[in-house]
């Protein structure tokens, strides 16, 4: 029996979309505490790291290595909408990234228990690092369609994203 190369090529575009990016590079236990999150606090963050040459005063803090500009809560009407962006934003991810690294955006996760994940994203080279809950450290891609929304809603918490 011969099969069309349209009916292979067909199944096989099929089965490639049965999983999201999201749930293939973050972590279950992560996602579940991103998801289920008892607290949301958002950063606007200084998108070059604190160094030596650049030491943090007295009074300022860091969020992994990045001055942090300003902290809000996030309302919990507005939770969902936040974790359903950077969803998309990773299954968005074409699988290009750039070398730089100058976040703009953090998200820490609070869960039961005081489980904690952390998000550092920059949407300028598509790369967020994920600090998980068991102390892991991953990269994963995302996209810089869903920044416009991300930065509205940090800016709708009070927050100022710098621009260079």
């Amino acid at each position: 029996m011969r099969v069309l190369p349209w009916v292979v090529l067909s199944a096989l575009a099929s089965l490639a979309g049965c999983g999201s990016r999201y749930d293939e590079d973050v972590p279950p236990t992560d996602r579940g505490i991103l998801e289920g999150a008892e607290e949301l606090m958002i950063f606007a963050l200084r998108p070059h790291p604190t160094t030596a040459e650049e030491p943090l005063k007295a009074g300022e803090e860091a969020f992994h290595d990045f001055k942090v500009l300003g902290r809000a809560t996030v309302a919990d009407a507005r939770r969902a909408e936040l974790i359903e962006l950077v969803r998309k934003g990773i299954d968005a991810s074409d699988g290009v990234a750039a070398l730089c690294f100058l976040p703009r955006h953090g998200v820490r996760a609070t869960g039961r228990g005081n489980d904690v994940v952390d998000l550092v994203i920059c949407y300028e080279c598509f790369q967020m690092v994920v600090y998980g809950a068991d102390g892991e450290r991953t990269t994963v891609l995302t996209a810089a369609s869903v920044e416009p929304a991300v930065t509205r809603l940090f800016e709708d918490h009070g927050l100022k994203i710098q621009r260079d």
